[in-house]
């Protein structure tokens, strides 16, 4: 995967204390991992807004779902850095 191109997507409201601290967390990784970080704000599109009112701040990177209301280091490391697979 190239990281210069990955885009992790946060999707969140204004004033939503939760999704500061995901977006705080997550921009800790982007030194050693060299990703975007975009923040999409759900009251901006209501079709977006009703998919995700309940479930902010809902981070996401190449369509798959990774963590929803705090950040998952286990789940984003999962997703940025999964382990090998060996061929035995």
């Amino acid at each position: 995967m190239n990281r210069d191109e990955l885009v992790f997507i946060v999707y969140s409201r204004i004033c939503c204390h939760l999704c500061e601290i995901m977006l705080t967390e997550l921009s800790l990784w982007q030194q050693e991992y060299k990703f975007r970080i975009e923040s999409v704000d759900i009251d901006s599109d209501r079709e977006i807004q009703k998919k995700y009112a309940a479930r902010i701040p809902l981070l996401v990177a190449e369509d798959v779902e990774i963590c929803e209301y705090h950040f998952d280091k286990a789940a984003f490391l999962a997703f940025i850095d999964p382990p090998a697979v060996s061929d035995s």
